[in-house]
């Protein structure tokens, strides 16, 4: 459900930033189209007052700029690529165009006044020609930043993407887990039941929790012990010993044991065929792998701060490795597994 929760959190996360991307390239958009017109029209009006320099008349309009006018006199000689060259050349039969499309408009006004506009309200009456410079640079800021804005943009849709594709994974992988679970969840109740009956003696009742673990997995071995120290224990009850007998471990003689008693957590080994040399197991390994098991998982059965026992199950046939939720599950029967041993008279005094 966290898990869930965080995979939501970060595409909502993802989505909000792909958002602000986007508001930037079109808010960058406009102003880039803003600049350039604004850095296109001064520039006319610079072109225009060469053209005059040049000639002595001003052009009939702003094509004139860019093709030598064929209806006049012209001595001067003609400059190679006219006298203004934006970044799209114009048709000579059709007039240069802003950037929305629309049509640069060119007219003398009063005192000669050089007059250039465009759409947007933008003309040369209000635009210094000196600040040109600038205009030209905001317009290159600006492409620059939808320029970046459209890379993350980009970026955000392709994580977007992972995030759906992984999130869909874990809950398919939820839901494989939950079938598993499902599965557990009969033998579970079972050895809950037998843990509080008052029906059966501890010793049958242990015996028969052992029995319905090795319903889960393919064991070996399956026993539930007493830990009485750090070098020995009392095997109370294990499914291959109908008879109740109980015998005392000498735990240096059992590495995983050893392990467990020291750190008091979960210890599993896994693959114990594939235990290198430098494991706790090695010495033993040969030995084991002879006896046909596969991997071993050790729960301690803690009281208070204590650990008094464990769940001891060393599987066989092809279960080579435990998952997380038969880890998980192993746990939960330990716990079921103590007040069982609490009821034991023979073991009351470890409680």
């Amino acid at each position: 459900m966290i898990m869930k929760r965080i995979f939501v959190i970060l595409i909502y996360f993802m989505i909000a930033a792909m958002g602000f991307h986007l508001n930037s390239i079109l808010t960058s958009r406009d102003q880039y189209k803003t600049s350039t017109a604004v850095y296109d029209i001064a520039s006319y009006v610079k072109a225009v007052r060469l053209f005059y320099e040049d000639f002595g008349f001003y052009p009939d309009g702003l094509i004139d700029l860019f093709v030598k006018p064929s209806d006049k006199n012209v001595i001067v000689e003609w400059p190679k690529d006219g006298y203004f060259r934006p970044n799209v050349n114009p048709h000579p039969a059709r007039p240069v165009k802003d950037p929305w499309n629309n049509d640069y408009i060119f007219e003398m006004g009063i005192n000669n006044e050089i007059i250039v506009s465009s759409s947007h309200n933008l003309s040369s009456k209000n635009i210094s020609v000196e600040k040109e410079a600038v205009y030209k640079a905001e317009a290159e800021k600006y492409a620059g930043m939808a320029y970046r804005a459209g890379l993350f943009l980009g970026f955000e849709i392709v994580i977007i993407l992972v995030l759906i594709i992984l999130k869909s994974e874990f809950i398919q992988g939820r839901k494989n887990q939950q079938c598993e679970s499902d599965d557990y969840y009969p033998i579970l109740k079972d050895i809950l039941r037998l843990s509080y009956s008052d029906d059966i003696p501890p010793p049958m009742l242990l015996h028969n929790i052992t029995t319905e673990i090795s319903r889960i997995f393919p064991v070996m071995r399956c026993a539930v012990l007493l830990i009485k120290n750090a070098h020995s224990a009392i095997s109370v009850a294990s499914q291959d010993n109908p008879e109740l007998r109980e015998f005392e471990l000498n735990l240096l003689n059992y590495p995983e044991l050893v392990q467990m008693v020291s750190t008091g957590e979960t210890l599993v080994v896994d693959q114990l065929d594939l235990v290198t040399e430098t494991h706790m197991l090695a010495g033993v390994k040969e030995l084991l792998t002879e006896k046909g098991i596969k991997a071993i998982l050790v729960e301690p059965i803690i009281h208070i701060d204590r650990i008094v026992g464990a769940l001891f199950i060393r599987t066989c046939g092809d279960k080579k490795t435990f998952n997380p939720e038969e880890i998980e599950l192993v746990q939960l029967i330990a716990r079921a597994t103590k007040p069982v041993l609490q009821n034991h008279e023979k073991y009351k005094e470890l409680f």
